[in-house]
């Protein structure tokens, strides 16, 4: 939301966690700074803001008004989260670093924000370094079915061959992975639930998602087509994405910080009970509180309780340097404004000329990536086809790493990496529109400004 935007008394209330009638309040009583346009109060945020920030230095409310006092601590914690996040974001950039110092033939494209490896990806990844990558976004042959045009989807004699095969990414993917990050893999619905098994040695499943395209008559493949009545089962309309985290022995959820917590929790010589008071998460019933639910899995703490804890657990004198909320907490964000069911409705790719067989939207892609990732984070997709998980990684200011083993493809990422990095990141396909995708595509034309389509959807 624009700084400079005249605000409603709703969006005022949204923008600081408060009701409608504490704004009110505050408007008589603290001089928040609303303007009265006609009947209505409005106000800018960047006022709002000064105001915030100006009150709590200058102490002008009493302690028992503690909604703001909450504002206050939230807004203080804001800045602390921005100088913790620049310090993981140079921390992303060394390991990023690192895994280019890992390769040299394999490389076909490089800056500081985007690699493009070229062979077999299985090859490569064992020689990534474990606990290096944030975010898997990975689209492998589905092998059920059996497009000749897919590298690798005919390739397998049975199931049981394939899957042994995928156990070995499996294995792998878990290595690299940090362990508060995630992974989502793209399969069929045929393969879904074996593939799910063989993932749960390594995993701990959070969802699978099932992605039905609402295409338009004529670009939904066979659907229409297809003479009905000679069906002997549902027609597979969708394709399943398996949504999976680390997991780690030691609770019962089997998270890596309910292990991590209670690890430091001992070292400090705290119980439950000392922790939940010290930082305020002490339950009636459960006097553990909300410590003995994040050491169990169940959920976990905000970025204002984990640095309460980190400074708890500093206090004893047992810890120097703790790792940061972004290290060790995997990152999660939905809202009501975009899908947050298990059941996605992004169409598919219409055809055009020079697209990839099994194609993802960009949309969709960035819907993973900006809700399991933070900012600065490295992702990766070692079935990277086209490019299209690092086009919307790069988009969403995170740092891509793509392994890819088609030579075709590899040259079509390469022209389109190049494209992104000569408009210095301002530029970028979308291949939901026509005229973005030809635009680069066209080897005689750089699009160096957002095209009105696409600056619209921002």
């Amino acid at each position: 939301m624009s700084q400079e935007k005249w605000c409603s008394v709703d969006e005022l209330s949204s923008y600081l966690s408060v009701r409608r009638e504490t704004i009110y309040r505050w408007i008589k009583t603290r001089n928040l700074p609303a303007h009265k346009i006609g009947t209505v109060y409005k106000a800018r945020l960047a006022e709002i803001d000064f105001w915030v920030e100006n009150s709590s230095r200058t102490m002008l409310f009493e302690e028992e008004d503690e909604e703001f006092q909450r504002v206050v601590k939230s807004s203080r914690n804001f800045d602390n989260e921005i100088e913790i996040k620049s310090s993981v974001v140079v921390d992303r950039r060394r390991e990023f670093e690192d895994i280019f110092s890992k390769f040299s033939e394999q490389i076909k494209y490089r800056d500081n924000k985007n690699l493009l490896l070229a062979g077999d990806s299985l090859k490569i990844l064992k020689l990534f370094p474990t606990n290096s990558i944030s975010l898997i976004v990975t689209d492998p042959p589905y092998h059920s079915t059996q497009k000749s045009n897919i590298m690798g989807d005919t390739q397998f004699k049975d199931d049981s061959e394939y899957l042994e095969w995928m156990k070995m990414y499996i294995k792998e993917w878990k290595r690299i992975l940090k362990p508060n990050g995630s992974i989502y893999c793209f399969c069929s619905s045929a393969m879904e639930a074996k593939l799910e098994v063989a993932f749960e040695e390594e995993f701990n499943i959070l969802a699978s998602i099932i992605w039905t395209k609402p295409n338009a008559p004529g670009f939904d493949g066979w659907k229409q087509k297809m003479k009905k009545e000679a069906l002997r089962q549902w027609y597979p309309h969708s394709e399943r994405i398996i949504f999976a985290e680390p997991a780690f022995s030691g609770n019962l959820f089997k998270s890596y910080f309910g292990n991590l917590l209670q690890g430091w929790r001992k070292k400090a010589n705290m119980t439950m009970k000392d922790l939940a008071e010290v930082i305020g998460a002490y339950g009636k019933v459960n006097h553990g509180g909300s410590v003995a639910n994040w050491e169990a899995g169940r959920n976990i703490p905000s970025f204002e309780q984990y640095n309460q804890i980190v400074d708890a657990l500093k206090a004893t004198g047992n810890f120097e340097d703790m790792p940061s909320y972004y290290d060790v907490i995997r990152a999660f964000h939905t809202s009501g404004n975009s899908e947050f069911t298990d059941i996605w409705t992004f169409p598919n790719i219409r055809p055009y000329k020079g697209k990839h067989p099994a194609e993802k939207p960009i949309a969709l892609l960035e819907h993973i990536i900006t809700a399991s990732s933070y900012e600065g984070d490295i992702v990766l997709d070692c079935f990277s086809g086209s490019g299209s998980t690092a086009v919307a990684a790069l988009k969403n200011k995170r740092l891509a790493i793509s392994i890819e083993l088609d030579n075709q493809w590899i040259q079509r990422s390469m022209d389109v990496f190049k494209k992104i990095s000569d408009s210095n990141y301002e530029s970028f396909p979308d291949n939901y529109s026509m005229k973005s995708v030809q635009q680069f595509n066209d080897d005689k034309q750089l699009q160096l400004n957002l095209d009105q389509e696409y600056q619209h959807q921002l």
